[in-house]
């Protein structure tokens, strides 16, 4: 892992608490227990989103894994400044809002690293690489 922070896309925290694919799961806990991880409020509200609608878990037990995942990540809230860098970014890089607004959140947390399965593997943008961390195993020294 490198010295700055890394950032973590929603669907690794989702993967990270779901029992469709062990393997992930593994690497994306991984991911998360490895240290200096940063987060925003948004990925928290996707994978809260995300564990009700798509995989019917009651809010009592999504609370419990936003409650066991906080000690491990820093959130980063949004703000304004967040949202005006985010259209910057969607406009330069031709990007979707809410992959604007993660890109925008890893970049104002000093962030290098993004590491998300839906973003372009190995895209450069303003300091911050986006790595697939089921394509590049090496990053968090596991096997995936």
């Amino acid at each position: 892992m490198p010295d700055s922070p890394v950032f973590l896309d929603s669907n690794i925290i989702i993967y990270a608490y779901s029992s469709t694919d062990p393997k992930k799961a593994s690497v994306c806990r991984k991911a998360i227990a490895s240290g200096n991880v940063v987060i925003s409020a948004q990925v928290i509200n996707e994978f809260v989103s995300v564990a009700h609608k798509k995989f019917h878990h009651p809010f009592a037990s999504i609370e419990a894994a936003v409650r066991e995942l906080l000690p491990f990540v820093h959130v980063a809230p949004l703000s304004a400044e967040t949202s005006l860098l985010a259209i910057r970014l969607a406009e330069k890089f031709n990007l979707s809002w809410y992959d604007s607004l993660i890109i925008a959140s890893a970049i104002e947390n000093g962030c290098s690293l993004l590491f998300s399965e839906d973003m372009q593997h190995g895209m450069v943008m303003e300091g911050l690489t986006i790595i697939n961390p089921f394509k590049t195993a090496e990053v968090l020294n596991v096997e995936s």
